[in-house]
């Protein structure tokens, strides 16, 4: 026996009850799908239905009662309407649960974003008393080189005192040299024209040389006091000049010594600022990061409520166009009961002439549309709408197949 399978509003086969088995397992056919007899279509079953059935050729039952599979009883009816609920129950809470991790990972980032703030609000703090400390140590060192400066300039002044006293004393003693040797040069004179008189002046010469004797001994004393205070004088400033230059090269050590500082400072603090620099980089990039899945996320969250809302919407509008069609096809007062062909072709969708292959085909898309496994997980108004349609599509069929049964008989 070959059979034929409606999967997804395609037909597919013929298949033979073992193939039919190995397309489930390969996932090419759900056991669900609706299937039927190739060869004459006179049942419809579900593909799990047939390879359960143990009789090979298919039961030959009435069709009103093995086209569809029906829901049992009310019971079953309710038991599907609580799981519906419960369903729509549960995404529900699945839903508030992600929103409220959401709503928890947002807070959580917006208190680390805080104390990261926090973090390089203090470190801009210690920068700047740490700017603040070197500037105050560089102003004390500028006031300590200017005060060297200016005890340097004060020895220069006094050194060049010395230098123009000593200049002095020079010149004094040279011109007293000077009055000394036209002095002698006078004497000399003297004595030469009074050599005339050496008898009568002899004394009078010994005791002038004497005196010069003595005058020349005092002269040279004085020279040998004068030669000695200028050296003592040279000694001292060439003492002075050594601790000058011993000052001058520990205010350059010093002057170093702050340059390094100095450098060394400016080194760390360009340092700072670099680390500075990519800890505001980096918040920056997790800012904008967060700010992106925060946007996504909400962007989810959007489209979810609106795809739920979209969803609601079109439910609605179909439980309310089912509800339509069933008033519609409800007699009106005074209206005969009669069903004739007209109305049971409206039924299948069908006008005007209708072969019985179409009314075939027409049956089943209607049944595979409107079966009530297909809502059980909606509103328990639309498996009672989709029961009522599968029990008019059925009578439907009934009355035509009855019609080809009774023409092909020749009755």
């Amino acid at each position: 026996m070959k059979f034929k399978v409606q999967h997804e509003s395609h037909e597919l086969g013929p298949f033979t009850r073992w193939e039919l088995r190995k397309a489930v397992e390969t996932y090419q056919i759900c056991a669900m799908d609706w299937c039927w007899d190739d060869e004459e279509f006179d049942w419809i079953k579900t593909v799990h239905q047939v390879l359960n059935d143990s009789n090979e050729a298919g039961p030959k039952r009435d069709a009103s009662l093995n086209a569809i599979p029906k829901i049992s009883s009310h019971k079953e009816l309710v038991a599907r309407s609580k799981r519906a609920a419960a369903e729509h129950a549960r995404k529900k809470t699945e839903l508030e649960d992600y929103k409220k991790r959401v709503e928890n990972e947002l807070i959580r980032e917006k208190e680390r974003l805080a104390e990261e703030e926090k973090k390089l609000q203090e470190l801009k703090k210690l920068f700047y008393e740490e700017q603040s400390r070197i500037e105050a140590e560089t102003a004390h060192a500028r006031e300590d080189i200017s005060l060297a400066k200016e005890s340097m300039a004060e020895e220069r002044r006094k050194l060049a005192e010395v230098h123009r006293r000593q200049v002095k004393s020079s010149s004094e003693f040279l011109a007293h040299k000077r009055r000394t040797m036209e002095a002698i040069s006078v004497d000399k004179e003297k004595l030469h024209e009074e050599r005339k008189q050496v008898g009568e002046l002899e004394q009078q010469c010994i005791r002038e040389k004497a005196e010069l004797e003595a005058m020349r001994h005092r002269e040279t004393k004085f020279r040998e006091g004068e030669q000695e205070r200028i050296d003592s004088e040279t000694k001292r400033l060439a003492e002075i000049g050594h601790k000058q230059l011993k000052e001058k090269t520990e205010i350059e050590d010093m002057r170093r010594h702050s340059i390094a500082i100095v450098e060394q400072t400016k080194k760390h603090l360009e340092e700072q600022q670099q680390s500075i620099a990519l800890l505001d980089h980096r918040l920056t990039k997790e800012m904008t990061e967060f700010e992106a899945y925060r946007k996504r996320t909400m962007d989810e969250l959007n489209q979810e409520r609106r795809r739920l809302d979209d969803e609601r919407t079109r439910l609605e509008k179909d439980r309310r166009r089912l509800l339509e069609q069933e008033r519609s096809r409800l007699p009106l007062p005074g209206e005969p009961l009669h069903k004739d062909e007209k109305h049971y072709g409206r039924v299948l969708g069908l006008n005007g002439k209708m072969t019985y292959e179409e009314i075939k085909k027409a049956y089943r898309f209607a049944a595979f549309r409107c079966h009530p496994d297909k809502v059980q997980e909606l509103h328990p108004d639309f498996a009672v709408l989709a029961t009522s349609k599968t029990r008019e599509l059925n009578e439907a069929f009934e009355y035509f197949k009855a019609r080809y049964d009774r023409r092909k008989s020749g009755h």
